[in-house]
C-alpha cells in the first residue's frame, strides 16, 4: 500500500530500540531508519527510543552522534539492569509517555526501507491492537556451508497480508499504545535473563484477545554474527530455544508438563532417524541439524521437570 492510499491521520510513532554493549550495531540501525522514517513520513511522525541496558552507557556515544544529524526526536534512556525484560519495559514506558503506536525492532536488524509504512498500513486497515512483520536470518560472510544448506538459516514461510495470528517477533512488530495502556501490558522480568520474554508477552495479547494481524511487507533482516554461525553456539540455542519453548508453555498454561515431556520424548526418540532417512533418498545427511534438533527435545524435557536455562 503506497502512502496517497491512506486516508487516515498522521499518527506518533515511537521506534524503540533495546541495546546491550553494541555501540556500532545502534549506530549502524540508526544510520538506516533514516531511509525508513522518510518513507513513512507521509503515515507518521517518528520518536526514536534507545534504552541502553549496560549501565556504563556504551551506547551515548552513538546515539547522540546520530541525533545531531536527524530532525526527528531520539531519546536516551539508560535502564542499566542486564535484563532484557526491564530494558524492554522502560523502552514502552518512554514510547508510550510521546507516541501513539510503538514500533518494537532489535539493535541487530535491519529493516527493510518501507518497514514502517507497511507495518502502519496493516494497522490503520484493521484497526488492530498488534502488527508484526516478517523477519529473516541473513548468514554472515564466509559462513560455513553447512550452516548455510542445513536449515539453520531458512526463508519465512509465506504468509497472507493481514492474516490473522497469535504470535509475532518483537524485532518486528507494531503495538498500540492505548492496548498496552488498557491491559497494563509489559514484559515478565523473571524471563529476562532465560529468555522467553516475548512469548509470554505474546501469549498473554492472545489470551486477552487483541487483534494481531500480520503485515507481509515489512520486513526485518537479521545480519547472522559470524561466532553464531559454530556449531558450538547452534548446539547450545537449540538446547536453550527447547528449554524456553517449554517452560514458557507450561507457565502461560498452553500445554501440560505431561503433555511438553511426552512431545520432548518423541523429538528425542526421532531426531536420530532424520539423518539415516535423508541418506537413504539420496540427500546429504544434516546430521548437525540432527542433533540440533535432538537437545530441542532435551532442552524441552528438562523445562518440563521444571528447569530453566540462561540465554
Amino acid at each position: 500500500m503506497s502512502p496517497d492510499e491512506l486516508t487516515t491521520e498522521k499518527c506518533r510513532v515511537a521506534i524503540c530500540i533495546c541495546t546491550y554493549r553494541r555501540p556500532a550495531v545502534i549506530e549502524h540501525l540508526l544510520q538506516e531508519l533514516r531511509s525508513v522514517i522518510r518513507d513513512a513520513s507521509a503515515v507518521a511522525d517518528v520518536h526514536i527510543v534507545v534504552v541502553d541496558d549496560d549501565a556504563n552507557e556504551s551506547a551515548r556515544g552513538a546515539v547522540e552522534s546520530q541525533a545531531g544529524q536527524v530532525e526527528w526526536p531520539i531519546s536516551y534512556v539508560v535502564s542499566g539492569s542486564g535484563n532484557i525484560s526491564t530494558a524492554r519495559n522502560t523502552a514502552v514506558a518512554e514510547g508510550i509517555r510521546v507516541a501513539d503506536f510503538l514500533a518494537l525492532i532489535d539493535d541487530d536488524c535491519v529493516p527493510h526501507h518501507d518497514w514502517l509504512r507497511q507495518l502502519v498500513a496493516v494497522q490503520q486497515r484493521y484497526g488492530s491492537d498488534i502488527v508484526s512483520g516478517y523477519c529473516i536470518d541473513v548468514a554472515p560472510e564466509g559462513a560455513p556451508r553447512w550452516f548455510v544448506d542445513e536449515p539453520f538459516v531458512t526463508p519465512h514461510t509465506p504468509m497472507d497480508d493481514g492474516a490473522s495470528i497469535d504470535n509475532g517477533a518483537l524485532k518486528n512488530t507494531l503495538l498500540d499504545a492505548s492496548a498496552i495502556r488498557r491491559y497494563n501490558l509489559g514484559f515478565d522480568e523473571s524471563y529476562g535473563r532465560t529468555g522467553g520474554e516475548d512469548s509470554m508477552f505474546f501469549y498473554t495479547t492472545a489470551h486477552l484477545g487483541l487483534s494481531h494481524r500480520f503485515a507481509s511487507a515489512a520486513v526485518v533482516e537479521e545480519r547472522v554474527p559470524p561466532d553464531r554461525a559454530t556449531l558450538r553456539y547452534q548446539l547450545r540455542r537449540a538446547l536453550w530455544y527447547g528449554n524456553t519453548e517449554a517452560t514458557t508453555s507450561i507457565a502461560s498454561g498452553r500445554h501440560s508438563r505431561a503433555r511438553i515431556a511426552m512431545s520432548s520424548v518423541k523429538r528425542i526418540a526421532f531426531a536420530p532417524a532424520r539423518p539415516i532417512r535423508r541418506l537413504v533418498t539420496g540427500n546429504s545427511s544434516e546430521w548437525r541439524y540432527g542433533l540440533c534438533v535432538f537437545l530441542s527435545g532435551c532442552g524441552r524435557l528438562i523445562g518440563a521437570f521444571g528447569v530453566r536455562l540462561d540465554h
